[in-house]
């Protein structure tokens, strides 16, 4: 997938609107996920490890975009395991709107899983669009992530389904500011350098251009 590294970019313009509206403390950094409530996008394993990243960082607030068949599941998961106040389940955000989301957050998470019909998302776009805004990324090891996510240098590639693996990379990009900031400026570059829309439109033209010949 490319992006338009010009429409979705770094800016803190909304940011402080945003975080009044869903009523997130001042003191709290925002960990991120965007996609369907739906078993494939792995958002149960993030409630999961929600407990463990508590007990580290209790200043954190996880704020989830999108909408599904899995959304009461979720809620009813992250009051059980007695996390809720600490997400906010905003549901559809307009696609016009959505990058004042990412640039809401200090980390994005994609925990994607296999469902049980063997279904899942092998590169969201969702991840590059974060990536596109600074932001460093965690999410699951699949072949289509690795072309995207550079373990330790913009994000962290955890195993499938393995709730402690992601809290364990969300408390270390939690934990550092500096980490933060160096993850995200990489996620930036990457984006520039490969995976803008110019870019990719330049690697299909010569994809096609050596096929012909």
């Amino acid at each position: 997938y490319g992006v338009d590294p010009k429409k979705f970019r770094p800016t803190t313009k909304m940011r402080e609107i945003i975080r009044k509206k869903l009523d997130v403390s001042d003191n709290d950094l925002i960990v991120l996920g965007v996609g369907r409530l739906v078993a494939k996008k792995g958002f149960r394993y993030l409630i999961e490890a929600v407990p463990k990243i508590l007990k580290k960082c209790s200043d954190v607030s996880f704020v989830i975009v999108g909408d599904g068949n899995q959304r009461g599941l979720l809620e009813n998961l992250a009051k059980e395991k007695g996390v809720y106040d600490n997400f906010r389940f905003v549901g559809d955000v307009d696609y016009q709107k959505l990058k004042n989301y990412y640039n809401l957050a200090d980390v994005f998470i994609l925990p994607s899983v296999r469902d049980e019909k063997g279904n899942l998302d092998d590169q969201s776009v969702s991840v590059v669009e974060a990536m596109a805004c600074g932001k460093p990324v965690v999410t699951t090891d699949f072949p289509g992530y690795r072309i995207v996510v550079k373990e330790k240098e913009n994000g962290f590639l955890v195993k499938e389904k393995k709730y402690d693996l992601i809290a364990d990379a969300l408390i270390k990009i939690i934990g550092s500011r500096s980490l933060r900031s160096n993850m995200g400026k990489a996620s930036r570059q990457l984006v520039l350098e490969k995976f803008s829309w110019k870019e990719i439109g330049r690697q299909y033209t010569q994809l096609f251009m050596t096929l012909v010949k």
